[in-house]
């Protein structure tokens, strides 16, 4: 019995390490690109306004292609759409890098992103799946923490291959990985005895309407909201208050990123609870907002705090949201995801606006003001819920 239950187990860790490698990958897909804009620029003589095109592409398609699929995944096996995923990635990396003309790469470029969008709900289908209840916060702790890597790595990643191999050898070594996944879930299936359960899937609307899947997306909106408003403002104010160079900006950016994923690993290890993460990102974006005489190691550790609870956050709201309903996992994290492109989007522009005529005081008062207003308004909406959540 102990046996069965320890291959049992083995094999849970090892699906859930590959499934959230694939979502790494996924994202791997899109922020390895970063880099490489500039060659891409030079070798197809093209305009930056074209050349960004190519970013936001990806973002929309991406949305638009998982609450698409989501409903469909949650009501089919999932196996056959991972594959077919895979193939398409490859070809259309292989396309990017054999392409002559803008026009050729920004197709294949946007079939690389349909390509890709549907790994990450394939891989939290998954996971859910094959984790027990009482386990799944871990397992959606480890799937973030590799999600958080990727925005990290990606472009370090691009800029190694990019300046030995230029554009192409990224594409190429895209279509390798996808070989490579490919070979590695379809060894794994044939493997594998166990068939896949269907689901039903939900309608947005209804989601929607309830109370607590509206108050968490509404947070996670918010909260990746204030996250970009702090990475737009953080070159003004390390160039302004401590008259830091543009050379060693973009080292300050590291510490940030790195507390993300330890927030995620914190969250994974800890079993951290609604009180610690909004209170860490509550806490530190208002004490952010109401100093007076700016430190850079008391600024640096405010900042390190609030990506420490938004690291922790990201598994904890996907936590909450897929242990909602036991149907209809793909479609809660389609508008989960989709929510949150909508807050990194809006960031920036909700940022100048407020910040144009209020300061950064004011801005990140009122915006500290709506994170624990809403903080709020979920213990209210749990407390007349049924079932029982992690506060």
């Amino acid at each position: 019995m102990n046996m069965t239950n320890s291959k049992t187990r083995s094999r849970n860790q090892s699906i859930l390490y590959l499934m959230s490698l694939v979502a790494f990958f996924a994202s791997l897909n899109q922020n390895i690109y970063t880099p490489l804009i500039p060659s891409i620029k030079e070798y197809f003589h093209i305009s930056g306004l074209a050349v960004n095109s190519t970013v936001s592409l990806f973002i929309i398609l991406t949305a638009i292609i998982q609450l698409i699929m989501a409903p469909y995944l949650d009501r089919t096996k999932t196996g056959h759409i991972l594959v077919g995923s895979l193939v398409l990635v490859a070809l259309a990396s292989l396309g990017c890098a054999l392409s002559q003309g803008f026009y050729a790469f920004l197709f294949f470029r946007c079939l690389q992103a349909i390509g890709a969008a549907s790994l990450p709900l394939i891989a939290v289908i998954t996971i859910m799946g094959e984790t027990p209840e009482g386990k799944q916060g871990e397992a959606m702790g480890t799937y973030q923490m590799f999600l958080s890597i990727a925005p990290a790595a990606a472009p370090v990643l691009g800029g190694i291959i990019g300046a030995r191999y230029e554009f192409h050898g990224v594409f190429w070594f895209l279509a390798g990985l996808s070989l490579l996944f490919l070979f590695l879930n379809v060894r794994r299936r044939n493997t594998t005895v166990k068939k896949e359960k269907l689901h039903q899937s939900l309608r947005y609307l209804d989601l929607m309407r309830d109370p607590v899947v509206f108050v968490i997306l509404s947070l996670s909106l918010v909260v990746f909201l204030v996250y970009m408003a702090i990475l737009v403002f953080l070159p003004e104010l390390l160039a302004d208050r401590f008259h830091i160079g543009l050379k060693w900006i973009g080292f300050l950016y590291v510490p940030v990123t790195g507390s993300i994923v330890a927030g995620s690993y914190l969250f994974k290890k800890v079993k951290l609870n609604f009180s610690h993460v909004m209170g860490a990102v509550s806490v530190s974006l208002i004490l952010f907002a109401l100093m007076d005489q700016w430190l850079l190691p008391l600024t640096l550790f405010l900042l390190i705090l609030f990506g420490m609870g938004l690291g922790a956050a990201t598994p904890l709201f996907a936590t909450l949201l897929t242990s909602r309903y036991k149907e209809g996992k793909g479609s809660i994290m389609a508008l989960y995801n989709v929510t949150r492109y909508i807050g990194m989007g809006a960031g920036p522009v909700v940022f100048s606006l407020f910040y144009r005529e209020m300061g950064e005081k004011g801005t990140f008062l009122i915006l500290s003001a709506l994170l624990l207003a809403l903080s709020f308004s979920f213990y209210s909406v749990i407390s007349s819920s049924k079932k029982k959540y992690p506060i």
